[in-house]
């Protein structure tokens, strides 16, 4: 009996899956979320003080679902207090999903949310 496997790459997806659950696993277990506010054309996001004094790092994905020619990725590095700043003339009004993969020291971890530009 022949097999083959749907994807050329099944092992290397999957391995990439489990770490992508490692990471939103590790985020869970803080002791609060990263969370984030909108004004105008910037997003402030604020890293949880489990991880202040860290080197914090985030790239972030904008996902535009109505329209793939507005999505953009930006890199990011938190400041002493915890907080990263982006200021985009990418914008445009409406809804993004926001994929957050971020480090703080030598652990790496994942938040997603959706965000609103007015």
């Amino acid at each position: 009996m022949k097999t083959e496997l749907v994807t050329e790459d099944y092992y290397g997806k999957e391995l990439k899956f489990q770490e992508q659950l490692d990471k939103m696993k590790r985020s869970n277990i803080l002791s609060q979320p990263v969370n984030w506010t909108v004004q105008n054309n910037s997003v402030k996001l604020n890293f949880p003080a489990d991880v202040k004094g860290k080197d914090v790092n985030a790239k972030v994905l904008f996902y535009r679902p109505d329209n793939s020619l507005r999505d953009f990725n930006v890199s990011c590095k938190a400041d002493s207090t915890g907080v990263c700043i982006i200021n985009s003339d990418k914008f445009h009004h409406g809804a993004y999903k926001m994929e957050v993969d971020w480090s703080a020291g030598n652990e790496t971890y994942y938040t997603e949310g959706v965000i609103n530009i007015n």
